[in-house]
């Protein structure tokens, strides 16, 4: 398989094959990796029932260092095909693959694209297509290329089986005539029309020719080699009966078993597949580790059952190949995603020892704990990786990222002046080096950083992150290459309901814009297709338009969103900049709109890089125009930051209120949700704007409080809590607290809570959960509810529990509204806006100090030893009534607002 010479034109010249050759430019990076290789390599043949061969990894490694990529890629091809099928040199094939076709030897592209064909089947087609050697668009041209090169019968039939099951019929087809029409054993002509009936849905004529094969294969004891391997991939793909009998015979030799998961991938099959096989080998009794090695070496992506298995697996081990394994694992597991970013951090975390005994290990370890922005691990493990290599760029731009993300900017500093060669670094270490000097708002590195990247070009898989490291830096409005949709032919609008961060179908944004369109079209007396949600168009999708009471209002006009930005400082440049790229964002979506009908315009989820944005769109486009601007600042999350933090945020919100005051025609209403806040805006805005207490409005569409039973008058009490599985709502208590309380029979409990955010928390929490659902005690909710389910379960709830976080003292909560508004029970932490408020408004409720599970335990017990005393309070206050929501204030106040614009118009 290997080339003694490589022909050049009309030249030929000799291969430096020997030990001392040195690597030509461009090939260390592929010599670091075949001698990474080594080791594993020779570790295998503990695994192998026959000697590797180790001729041919030697050779391999010195075409490489001779930069001879065309001799690389024949041999990188024949190591591919003997047994055992590395992982490793797929990567390091791939890579010479890449070399050669990028500079291909006379006479072009067409020839080195049917070269490496030739040698690697389609293991590497998608970096042949991309080379231009292959115009994947036409039919008939990757046959001619496959046949002129004269391919083994063997190959023939691998590839006839791979382009059929991608759909490229015709290619197949070719080459099963070929294949039929040449001296090919019957096996493998045999194999290839099974493949075809197969692919067609013909299974009784699979089966008759899988018969004819197995009958053959049976009399003349055929070893097992890849023609049976292909045999038995066929058998599981039309559930032929010879399966079991080829899963015993393979289950025997792990080699086989390495090898059929290797020849899944080449002939393109499906991810089903490989599980049937899989199941077939598991049921004949094969090694489950060595099913395992396979499946992680060459299988599909693994889903959720399938990886926790695996973890199982490997913790178990006890062999030599412990090790191995759990790098192959956390392998699979970081690249394949699967079955999710904590669950992978969490088994790096057992296995940091083993890990980070090694650098690519190390990498491993880091790489996990960035997904997880566990940023203290993974700066330990980048020092890791850089005591075995200390100049490396990327570990060292990570870091760097690591450092900065927690806020160590003289740490960061000494990794950055490390790197002596940043400016020609790839596009992957230049990334974490503009994110962490953003991170440490060192704006002028981070220029200097996203210059070099923009130049590179070439950046599609990273569009998302440069748009946003553009905006930030630069107040680049270059968005999403999405043109806005065309609003000219729509009927004009009275109201436009300004949300750019509008993408998810729950939380207050959805709650929020529905009660906009409900309550304006009945106060206005208007359509609601005259009412225009203006959203976002990431993450919006079709569960939108099915949802009624949107479906008319909805646009998705914006590229710009507001919460993609939050990891990064709040400092005057960068608030500076997004706003100037919001601005742009609403002129362009909004551009060719008729707005002149236009009389209200709603934000009800300000925030400070959009403010002065909003505030210079008005003034441009409604001067003189007469409307009305109603600004509500419900994230306040600045408030509780650092004086810099607060004073930039404050800064910006106090410009934009001044150049909406100061243009003509222009009214402007600001409110806030806790008195902490309008407190603060108070402050800030002085004499020039009052600030207004309004309460989350859309409370209201949960409905009146007489749909409900009264608290404490059955005799079983049901306590919960609904909304988002967000830790600072105090999620991670409640398994605990039903498990704690699970004797108490008069206890029933109500829960929202996503299955993977509990595993995150507590592996044990889902557990927990599905026990107390097996009992009988608690209603379980994994994922979003639709609104009626979603106010059902609030009904229901004799007291909803609510131990948040310190950072309620200055932001609301939709929950805590809703609740009230249903007059349930309450029970809310002492250092939250909500118990001053509770306190005001005379409602019945209980106050924690301790929020802790045992002070939670106690205020529990406390609150059901006077059920009957709360059940004449609750019941008291129905009579009375709530009215804790002040819609009539709101009303009124935009009804005096509107009839003085309507006045001064006239």
């Amino acid at each position: 398989m290997s080339l003694s010479r490589h022909r050049k034109g009309s030249a030929t010249y000799p291969l430096d094959t020997g030990a001392d050759a040195k690597p030509q430019r461009g090939a260390s990076g592929i010599v670091s990796c075949i001698r990474q290789l080594v080791l594993r390599l020779l570790s295998a043949q503990a695994i192998a029932r026959k000697p590797v061969r180790i001729h041919l990894r030697k050779q391999f490694g010195a075409q490489v260092a001779a930069s001879d990529w065309a001799g690389a890629v024949a041999s990188g091809g024949a190591l591919l095909d003997q047994l055992p099928p590395l992982r490793g040199w797929d990567y390091a094939t791939r890579r010479v693959v890449e070399a050669f076709l990028a500079a291909p030897p006379d006479p072009g592209a067409g020839q080195a694209a049917a070269y490496v064909l030739r040698h690697t089947g389609l293991r590497y087609l998608d970096a042949v297509t991309h080379s231009g050697g292959l115009p994947p668009e036409e039919t008939g041209i990757l046959a001619d290329l496959l046949l002129r090169e004269r391919p083994s019968d063997l190959r023939l039939l691998r590839l006839s089986i791979a382009l059929g099951n991608e759909a490229r019929d015709a290619d197949a087809q070719r080459l099963t005539e070929a294949l039929e029409s040449g001296a090919a054993p019957d096996r493998c002509v045999a194999l290839a029309r099974a493949a075809r009936a197969v692919r067609g849905g013909n299974v009784a004529s699979a089966h008759a020719l899988l018969d004819s094969w197995e009958r053959d294969s049976a009399n003349r004891e055929w070893p097992i080699d890849d023609i049976t391997l292909i045999g038995m991939i066929l058998a599981g793909a039309c559930s032929h009966p010879s399966l079991e009998t080829l899963a015993r015979r393979v289950a025997t030799f792990p080699t086989a078993t390495a090898r059929l998961h290797a020849l899944l991938v080449e002939l393109r099959c499906s991810g089903d597949e490989a599980r049937k096989l899989t199941s077939a080998l598991h049921s004949a009794g094969a090694d489950p580790l060595a099913v395992l090695d396979a499946l992680l070496a060459f299988g599909p992506p693994l889903d959720r059952a399938t990886a926790m298995k695996a973890i199982g697996l490997i913790e178990a081990d006890r062999s030599a190949l412990r090790a191995s394994r759990i790098h192959s694992l956390a392998q699979s597991l970081l690249d394949r995603a699967v079955p999710d970013h904590e669950t992978t951090a969490d088994f790096c975390r057992r296995h940091v020892a083993v890990l980070c005994a090694t650098a690519s290990g190390a990498t491993l370890h880091g790489r996990a704990m960035h997904l997880v922005q566990d940023w203290e691990a993974a700066l330990l493990a980048w020092d890791t990786r850089l005591s075995f290599i200390p100049a490396e760029e990327q570990p060292l731009a990570n870091a760097y990222l690591a450092a900065a993300s927690l806020g160590q900017s003289e740490r960061a500093e000494l990794y950055r002046s490390r790197m002596t060669s940043w400016k020609q670094a790839t596009a992957p270490t230049l990334l974490a080096l503009v994110r962490g000097a953003c991170l440490l708002g060192d704006v002028d590195f981070g220029r200097e950083v996203l210059d070099r990247l923009l130049k590179q070009g070439g950046f599609s898989n990273t569009r998302r992150q440069i748009v946003r490291f553009r905006a930030l830096l630069n107040g680049d409005a270059a968005m999403e290459r999405e043109s806005p949709p065309n609003l000219q032919a729509l009927a004009a609008p009275a109201v436009l309901v300004i949300d750019p961060g509008f993408s998810l179908a729950a939380g207050h944004h959805f709650t929020y814009n529905q009660f906009a369109i409900r309550f304006f079209a009945e106060e206005m007396a208007i359509e609601a297709d005259r009412i225009w949600i203006c959203a976002g168009r990431k993450g919006l999708d079709g569960s939108f338009r099915e949802a009624a009471p949107l479906s008319s209002s909805l646009h998705r006009v914006f590229g710009f969103d507001p919460y993609s930005y939050k990891e990064f400082p709040a400092v005057p440049s960068f608030l500076r900049n997004l706003n100037a790229v919001w601005q742009n964002d609403l002129a362009t979506g909004l551009g060719a709109a008729d707005l002149s009908t236009v009389r209200l315009i709603y934000c009800h989820s300000m925030k400070a890089n959009m403010v002065v944005g909003f505030a210079n769109w008005i003034a441009a486009r409604f001067r003189l125009q007469n409307v009305l601007v109603v600004i509500g600042v419900i994230e306040v999350d600045h408030m509780a930051k650092s004086a810099s933090v607060r004073d930039a945020c404050d800064g910006f919100y106090r410009e934009a209120v001044d150049v909406l005051r100061g243009t003509p025609g222009v009214t402007v209403i600001v409110y806030a949700e806790t008195g902490a806040a309008c407190k603060h805006l108070r402050g800030v805005f002085g004499d020039a704007l009052p600030v207004h207490n309004i309460p989350y409005l859309a409370a209201a569409l949960a409905g009146p409080a007489a749909a409900a039973h009264v608290p404490f008058s059955r005799d079983k009490i049901t306590i919960g809590l609904v909304g988002g599985s967000r830790r600072e709502r105090g999620l991670d208590l409640f398994p605990g607290l039903i498990m704690a309380l699970s004797y108490r029979s008069d206890i029933r409990w109500i829960l929202q809570l996503d299955r993977a955010v509990a595993e995150r928390m507590n592996a044990l929490f889902p557990l927990y959960l599905d026990w107390a659902v097996s009992q009988g005690i608690c209603q379980w909710h994994d994922g979003r509810m639709e609104d009626e389910a979603y106010y059902d379960a609030l009904r229901r709830m004799d007291i909803v529990l609510m131990p948040y976080g310190d950072r309620y003292a200055v932001s609301g909560s939709g929950v805590f509204y809703e609740a009230a508004q249903l007059q349930r029970y309450l029970i809310v932490p002492k250092k939250t806006f909500m118990s001053e408020v509770l306190v005001e408004w005379g409602y019945p409720c209980s106050v924690m100090e301790d929020t802790s599970l045992q002070g939670i335990s106690k205020c529990l017990y406390d609150v059901l030893g006077k059920r009957t005393d709360l059940a004449q309070d609750m019941s008291k206050l129905r009579e009375r009534g709530t009215n804790v929501l002040p819609l009539d204030r709101f009303r009124t106040l935009l009804a005096s607002e509107m009839k003085v614009l309507t006045n001064d118009a006239c």
